[in-house]
């Protein structure tokens, strides 16, 4: 009588549809009659390539077909979902600069407040010379339209020299130039502000050379000096109100170049 072997070879699961755990594996498919993807065992699938290849050929495609339709929505929703997130960065960005301008603009102040405090402890209170009358402060600098660099300019460095007692060095010519500028210009001077800058200003003319660069007009000139080549005073027209006509401007603006 024939001896039942010690180790039974174990059946092997690509045989028996089963996976190593022993779970029925299955296959997913999509029927033609519906839209539900299903699933189908070993045995049903070879059923299926014996009575219906061609159903089964179809349903596979179609699933395959069906996946692929879902994984393009989902690369659609993750693209949206990244985009979200780098519209929030950038707004934390902006967020960002504007909190260091304006922490900026504190240190500044809180600067020219201790330098003056210190001013003050060091020269006793009578012997104090008489400050000239603070002149009215130029409207804040934004966009060089309005103001208009030029005009804005002018009275900037009109109040730094009357008030020059009143700003006694360039740190705080430098803090107040910095409190009458503001949106398209403060965004061009911010980085020169900055603590650690390589390239901070060094005098209050530095900034007005800058902004400068920025919002002058090269055919102003032009314009001048084709207004001055056309000028003429008109046979009744009195010679102060000649002068005071806006074209005889012409002549101060090539003049100051």
């Amino acid at each position: 009588m024939a001896r039942p072997t010690d180790n039974p070879q174990e059946p092997n699961p690509s045989n028996t549809g089963t996976d190593e755990a022993g779970e029925l594996r299955r296959v997913s498919f999509l029927p033609e009659e519906n839209n539900t993807p299903q699933t189908i065992s070993l045995d049903e699938f070879l059923k299926k390539c014996r009575t219906n290849p061609k159903g089964l050929f179809e349903g596979l495609l179609r699933m395959w077909d069906f996946h692929q339709d879902e994984m393009k929505h989902q690369l659609e929703l993750a693209q949206h979902r990244e985009t979200n997130l780098q519209q929030q960065f950038e707004a934390c960005g902006q967020q960002i600069d504007k909190l260091i301008a304006e922490r900026d603009r504190y240190k500044e102040a809180y600067v020219e407040l201790s330098l003056e405090c210190r001013e003050s402890r060091g020269t006793p209170a009578p012997e104090q010379p008489h400050r000239s009358v603070k002149l009215p402060d130029p409207p804040i600098l934004t966009d060089g339209k309005d103001p208009k660099f030029d005009d804005w300019l002018s009275r900037m460095r009109s109040k730094l020299n009357a008030n020059a007692d009143h700003y006694s060095n360039e740190l705080f010519r430098i803090a107040y130039v910095q409190n009458r500028i503001g949106g398209r210009a403060a965004k061009h001077t911010a980085p020169r502000f900055r603590e650690g800058s390589l390239n901070t200003y060094q005098n209050a003319e530095e900034i007005f050379q800058h902004l400068k660069s920025i919002f002058f007009d090269p055919s102003q000139r032009m314009a001048a000096r084709h207004q001055l080549r056309n000028l003429q005073m008109k046979p009744y027209q009195k010679f102060h109100d000649f002068l005071a006509t806006p074209s005889h401007s012409a002549y101060h603006s090539v003049s100051e170049q």
